[in-house]
């Protein structure tokens, strides 16, 4: 598995995750622009205007894009794992 995580424990950074076998590396690569400031989030969006496609009113552009290789992989049971990983209203 490969992709850009969000976690709320870095909610600032875009964390890259990679995964092959055993080994998990998880590091960050940037910034997420909605935790700009808002003048360079202005300028970023006039820079790179695709971003506004999948922007949210609240996150921003903050998301968890993950990538799965492999053979006869259980996507429902990726799915609940992963649905396990969630943050609560509460939380």
């Amino acid at each position: 598995a490969k992709g850009i995580v969000w976690c709320a424990s870095h909610n600032n950074l875009a964390l890259l995750m990679s995964q092959a076998g055993p080994s998990v590396t998880i590091e960050p690569v940037s910034y997420w622009v909605a935790a700009l400031p808002k003048l360079e989030q202005e300028q970023v969006k006039q820079q790179e205007p695709e971003i506004l496609e999948e922007w949210d009113p609240e996150f921003g552009d903050r998301l968890t894009q993950l990538v799965f290789i492999g053979t006869d992989l259980d996507e429902e049971t990726i799915t609940k794992e992963l649905d396990q990983c969630l943050l609560t209203e509460y939380e």
